[in-house]
């Protein structure tokens, strides 16, 4: 890379750091250019230039993502369902850990009317990301062979956005989303599981309502002390 690229590289990680700070500090994705800019220490046009919109700064804020890949290291040479329930732990803990500058961003995700570029975290390249997981299982005879990939895939995202939405709504707390997706997930994928999974996705299941339960009082469950 040359001098030139290298300083351009240097104010993209550094308007991506100052969109994160803002979102932070505000509490608000919206962001302001003018305060991004004055933040990252650049002009008004220098954001636009680097990246062409204010979306893709906000996918850029997202995809910056050293921790994520980080966590995913430690299952790299586990099995299918290991890395898939493994990713969902790291997502979980890493949502958890920032939450000032997750949930504006999962609020801004779920707004019908003015969400449509956050929308994109869903998008084609994070169902990609699965769906490759789903096939490695499939492959290892771990899941039905016969799926269809795209459609299971797509009901294990709505799994994902199930718990992040009721995070995001106050329902449940940060504690509660690694267990809730692995529970989520363990329904999804015991339905379609082989003999030579079936157990392990279940033991998985009982694990996580076993956490669930600790967490949750009987009747946000919809179970009262009575019965």
């Amino acid at each position: 890379m040359g001098r030139r690229e290298e300083a351009k590289e240097e104010r993209r990680q550094r308007i991506v750091c100052a969109a994160r700070e803002l979102i932070r500090e505000t509490g608000d994705a919206g962001l302001s250019m003018r305060a991004l800019a004055r933040r990252a220490g650049v002009s008004l046009t220098t954001p636009y230039n680097l990246f062409g919109s204010k979306r893709a700064i906000i996918l850029g804020t997202l995809q910056d993502a050293a921790v994520f890949r980080e966590g995913l290291d430690k299952y790299r040479h586990q099995g299918p369902l290991e890395r898939i329930f493994g990713t969902l732990t790291v997502a979980a803990k890493m949502y958890a850990a920032d939450q000032r500058f997750y949930l504006p961003l999962f609020q801004a995700l779920f707004d019908i009317r003015g969400g449509a570029e956050y929308r994109t975290f869903f998008g084609p390249s994070r169902h990609a990301f699965w769906r490759t997981l789903v096939v490695e299982a499939m492959q290892a005879e771990l899941i039905d062979p016969d799926l269809n990939v795209d459609l299971f895939t797509s009901a294990l995202e709505q799994s994902i956005l199930s718990s992040l939405l009721q995070w995001t709504l106050g329902d449940i707390g940060p504690q509660h989303l690694e267990p809730g997706l692995h529970y989520g997930f363990a329904i999804v994928l015991g339905g379609v599981a082989t003999d030579k999974s079936r157990d392990v996705l279940k033991a998985r299941r009982e694990a996580a309502e076993a956490r669930l339960l600790q967490l949750f009082p009987m009747d946000a469950v919809g179970v009262t002390a009575a019965e």
